[in-house]
Parts: structure tokens; C-alpha cells; sequence
């Protein structure tokens, strides 16, 4: 449950908090890809990434608002 590595503790905090909203259907695409608005960016080694695509699209805190969001 816990790790004393500091990039495995952000990785699991930004997994348990895209999970959560998922699976509250709070936001089920959330953080939206870009060019593909329909599936969500997945986090891996510091950046969020398309599945599809595998592009690099923002880092940890470098996501910006979509219109309209919140």
C-alpha cells in the first residue's frame, strides 16, 4: 500500500483518483484526449498519453480546461 519510491506514490495517487472517477461516473472519459474525445489520457512515466495514438500529450499538472469545464 505504501512505497518510499516518490514516482511510484504519484503514479498510484493519479491512479486511484482517474479510477475514482470512472467508477462514480463522475467523468468516465476524464482527463479527455485531445484528439480523440471520446477515451480518456492514461498516466505513465510522468506524462499523460493517447492509448491510441501513444503521444505524449501533457505532463503531471500541464492539462489545461476544456471550455465549459469547471
Amino acid at each position: 500500500m505504501f512505497t518510499d519510491d516518490p514516482a511510484e506514490f504519484e503514479r498510484r495517487v493519479v491512479d486511484d483518483v482517474q479510477q475514482y472517477l470512472h467508477d462514480t461516473f463522475v467523468d468516465t472519459t476524464w482527463p479527455a484526449c485531445p484528439e480523440h474525445p471520446h477515451h480518456p489520457l492514461w498516466y505513465s512515466d510522468g506524462w499523460w498519453k493517447c492509448d491510441h495514438s501513444g503521444r505524449r500529450v501533457a505532463a503531471l499538472g500541464g492539462l489545461r480546461r476544456a471550455a465549459g469545464q469547471l
